[in-house]
């Protein structure tokens, strides 16, 4: 179903060797242990029966045909097609703002429809990698979900289809017929890119929160395996995996997040200003127009969206933060860091000082791996910033919070002295 979306919106991409088409490989897969560091591995190597073997693997991608590659160059040609149609209206938007500069409500709307196009060149080159595909996600009725939020957002705009038949909108001088027919295939390609987005990163970021309580689960259960790994050591590489993989999705989706949210945050700002001339606290002069109406629906979008990616976000950042008190606790030391004494093991072992010698560098190991652990979630990961304000400490929300209450603040004296 996803790729019946991506398909549909032209941003798929597929293994094969045609550049405007080609998907990217991500490497998620780490170097081997190096055998030599050890004493215990070289002395292990002279009884090992049998060679070693380098294993060696090669990908080939496939060479599109004659007409494979016409049907890709097409449909290359329907992207830039579907990216001119979201494109049209943050250009005309800011022309006309250049040519009357005193009406800001072009420049509001210019800066709001100017993000439709970002995501979707966003996504074009996100879905030319395979990030989405080696995390695994789940997309069963995730597509539908996508689907039904554009259509309800698009009915939404249809019963007050009168608010952007006006001079703000590039389609004000057709006729109704052709106005209608055009406005529903830009809304729905817009309403799908937005919301592809906004789902996209939900799911992602659900993937690692589920690794997060995955591990969580496993050590309440004791169900790591110790037999490959002594001591905590398999602990930290399940760690330091989830981490190298949200590095991946931070570095992808934190870009796009923080442009829409300036752009977003921006044209919101624009919008209040022109909205209480004479300031915020004297509702008496509200400027507030039919044609108004129009900027209030992609400005409800933009916080409602916002607002799902910040909680999620926030999500992430509680969880990992979680993991470290977990870590922490009592429970944890209890099941992992209780101390054997050397007279017990004397005792049961019938006076062998190697169970003694073996006990200590266990317990010394894993006390290592314990402290280790700990530096890992402490020490300050690669984070979704907006504004500046990272999602490390989990108080993005009270953050922005503030930040929005001091915009506000500064929008209103700013106002008053006008």
């Amino acid at each position: 179903m996803i790729n019946i979306l991506l398909n549909f919106l032209g941003i798929n991409s597929w293994h094969i060797n045609f550049y405007p088409v080609k998907k990217k490989s991500i490497n998620y897969s780490f170097k081997s242990e190096v055998k030599s560091l050890k004493t215990i591995n070289n002395v292990l190597s002279h009884f090992t029966p049998s060679p070693k073997l380098e294993r060696y693997k090669i990908d080939f991608l496939e060479i599109p045909s004659l007409s494979e590659k016409i049907f890709y160059s097409f449909y290359s040609f329907y992207s830039f097609c579907i990216l001119s149609l979201v494109s049209i209206q943050p250009i005309y938007a800011l022309i006309m703002y250049i040519q009357n500069t005193e009406d800001r409500k072009f420049l509001v709307s210019s800066l709001l429809h100017f993000n439709i196009p970002f995501i979707y060149i966003w996504a074009k080159f996100y879905f030319k990698t395979d990030h989405f595909d080696k995390l695994n996600v789940c997309v069963k009725f995730k597509t539908s979900m996508i689907t039904l939020s554009s259509i309800i957002s698009i009915i939404i705009n249809f019963i007050d289809i009168s608010s952007f038949n006006n001079k703000y909108y590039w389609l004000d001088n057709f006729n109704d017929i052709t106005f209608n027919i055009i406005v529903i295939i830009e809304w729905l390609y817009s309403r799908l890119i937005i919301f592809t987005l906004i789902f996209t990163f939900i799911f992602i970021l659900n993937v690692h929160i589920k690794r997060f309580g995955d591990i969580i689960h496993k050590l309440d259960n004791n169900e790591f395996n110790f037999d490959d790994n002594s001591c905590l050591s398999n602990i930290i590489k399940e760690l330091s995996k989830i981490r190298h993989e949200i590095e991946y999705t931070i570095y992808y989706f934190n870009i796009i997040v923080s442009f829409t949210t300036i752009l977003g945050g921006i044209s919101l700002g624009i919008f209040i200003r022109d909205l209480f001339p004479n300031g915020i606290n004297d509702f008496r002069t509200i400027n507030f127009e039919i044609h108004d109406r129009y900027l209030i629906h992609p400005l409800g979008l933009y916080l409602i969206s916002n607002i799902i990616l910040i909680l999620n976000m926030s999500r992430y950042s509680y969880r990992r933060e979680a993991i470290l008190k977990y870590i922490k606790s009592m429970n944890f030391m209890n099941c992992f860091l209780t101390r054997t004494s050397s007279e017990k093991i004397m005792k049961r072992s019938d006076g062998n000082i190697n169970m003694v010698v073996l006990n200590i560098a266990e317990e010394s190991a894993t006390t290592l791996d314990w402290i280790i652990l700990g530096q890992i979630l402490s020490e300050k990961w690669l984070d979704f910033t907006i504004f500046g304000v990272s999602t490390s400490d989990g108080n993005l929300i009270k953050r922005s919070l503030a930040l929005g209450s001091t915009l506000l603040f500064l929008i209103n004296i700013l106002q008053n002295n006008n």
